[in-house]
């Protein structure tokens, strides 16, 4: 049996409630039916990359570093990724980075930079923003930074599809006694 703590919500930045902690952790998932044309307003993808760099990092290095994607820029790098035509609708994505200049232990780092993911993803629920974190990229991560013309420097870990959307079924999640060695 798994015992659940209560969540305490830190100064309430999340939420206003820990419900609604409970309730991003809980109704996440990955959209991949978008609403074309309708834009997160800035102010929202403000608090999606703040949530993302309040992520814990090893000795506090903030590997991350962030580009925000639209329109134009979303299609041409949706059209290199051949397994995910369904990109075609997405109008926005969040490329994250690690600043491989500033890099303390790349296993630690890669670690940090998923929980900065994560982070993201749980505000954008939150705010009622779909996203989908989009794994693909990394088998084209030197094109996709040539293309937006990243330095050398910057290495793509993600890309995270944002906008409005719907669920198109539930995924079915394993049991919590299924997961435990």
């Amino acid at each position: 049996m798994i015992t659940v703590c209560k969540v305490v919500v830190c100064r309430g930045r999340l939420s206003d409630t820990p419900e609604l902690l409970c309730s991003a952790i809980h109704d996440r998932y990955s959209c991949r039916l978008f609403v074309p044309n309708r834009n997160v307003p800035g102010e929202v993808i403000a608090k999606l990359l703040t949530a993302a760099s309040k992520a814990p990092s090893g000795k506090n290095g903030q590997p991350w570093r962030f580009r925000v994607l639209a329109d134009e820029s979303v299609q041409t790098v949706a059209a290199m990724l051949p397994n995910n035509k369904w990109l075609q609708n997405v109008v926005q994505m969040i490329a994250v980075f690690m600043d491989t200049a500033n890099v303390y232990d790349i296993e630690k780092d890669t670690m940090a930079i998923g929980a900065c993911v994560e982070n993201m993803i749980l505000e954008a629920t939150a705010n009622g923003v779909q996203s989908c974190w989009i794994g693909e990229c990394s088998n084209y991560k030197d094109e996709i930074c040539e293309i937006l013309g990243v330095e050398k420097r910057y290495s793509l870990m993600a890309l995270v599809a944002i906008g409005y959307g719907k669920k198109l079924s539930q995924a079915k999640r394993l049991d919590i006694n299924d997961l435990m060695i």
